[in-house]
């Protein structure tokens, strides 16, 4: 009986001491990823967490990994076969928002029940459900918004319902992917001027490695797929800075 009171009360104390089983470990991660996170420091990485679930047709379901949080605002980004590579979306209040590319219109999408996430990463935004709904009327609005990528219509909405990401680079890039993720792992997210909290969740070691890597180069990377096809179309592009914002004059040969 001694013996099996000592082998629970060390039990306990092991669980006790247990990380999470989806909280990243910096002694457990591969070499690669670790040298990523030291790469791109930030408090939000430091603390985040994997999906532990089975992927449906490369979507979380993060309701039954205890992940999701209604009170919460969501800024997604794909890795997935039909939505693409480094493709930003938000979620809202049941509303998800996609940007379109080469200004073509946004789409957004309604969940009437728990909403599902691409494979990929995600970052969760804790918030008020005033806000969230707010979020979620914006989104309806801004459904035929034509912008130059995904991520510019994801800018719209945050700026539009005051959620301050900073996105700019330079002038070449008044809206960056890697400053907005910058931002979003070093936690300097703010709601109506106050801080925010910041939560990152990622499908796999696999998935978070891949999102680093390609952040330092996502804005070039970009500004290549949108300038090619047009090129091939024998077509004439100048990118003028104006007021800190790039217009982009496309004119045939």
């Amino acid at each position: 009986m001694r013996l099996s009171l000592a082998f629970v009360s060390i039990l306990i104390l092991a669980l006790s001491l247990t990380v999470p089983a989806h909280a990243a470990r910096r002694d457990c991660l591969s070499t690669e990823l670790a040298r990523l996170l030291d790469q791109h420091q930030g408090q939000v990485l430091d603390e985040v967490k994997f999906f532990e679930g089975k992927l449906t047709q490369g979507y979380m379901d993060l309701e039954r990994n205890g992940l999701y949080d209604p009170d919460a605002i969501y800024i997604g980004v794909s890795n997935h076969t039909r939505e693409g590579a480094h493709h930003y979306y938000l979620l809202s209040g049941g509303k998800r928002f996609d940007g379109g590319l080469m200004f073509n219109p946004a789409k957004v999408k309604t969940f009437y029940s728990t909403p599902y996430f691409a494979n990929g990463v995600i970052f969760k935004i804790t918030s008020d459900r005033h806000l969230i709904a707010q979020t979620a009327r914006k989104i309806e609005e801004l459904k035929d918004y034509k912008g130059l990528t995904c991520l510019h219509g994801a800018c719209k909405v945050l700026d539009e319902v005051e959620i301050n990401i900073p996105h700019q680079r330079n002038l070449l890039f008044p809206v960056s992917a890697k400053r907005f993720a910058d931002s979003l792992m070093k936690g300097e997210v703010k709601i109506n001027g106050r801080p925010a909290k910041v939560e990152m969740i990622a499908t796999s070691e696999e998935e978070l490695a891949h999102y680093l890597r390609t952040t330092d180069s996502i804005d070039y990377m970009s500004l290549q797929s949108l300038v090619r096809p047009a090129i091939k179309k024998g077509m004439v592009i100048i990118g003028l800075a104006t007021a800190g914002r790039i217009v982009w004059i496309v004119t045939t040969q």
